[in-house]
């Protein structure tokens, strides 16, 4: 998919995914919804939603995709798909 948000086109084919969450909900089921975080190649991130009623992009900032991962439980992942090792 294909957008353009505030000046910048995002396109999830030539992004990055750093992690996926769904609500557990069957693909078929009115509420069901997946969400994955996205990074461009010039460091911009963005949301892929997908739901039983389409799919959209949501432009976000560095430190709303921190919150996504923490909200979401998956800083582990996002640490490994990014390649960054934990210095603490």
């Amino acid at each position: 998919m294909k957008k353009v948000l505030n000046g910048k086109l995002y396109n999830t084919k030539k992004s990055t995914p750093i992690a996926t969450w769904d609500n557990g909900a069957d693909m078929s089921d009115s509420i069901y919804c997946e969400e994955t975080l996205c990074k461009t190649s010039t460091g911009d991130f963005f949301i892929y939603c997908k739901n039983v009623k389409g799919h959209d992009l949501i432009a976000i900032t560095a430190e709303d995709a921190f919150e996504w991962l923490r909200k979401h439980d998956l800083l582990d992942k996002a640490y490994k798909s990014l390649n960054i090792s934990d210095s603490s």
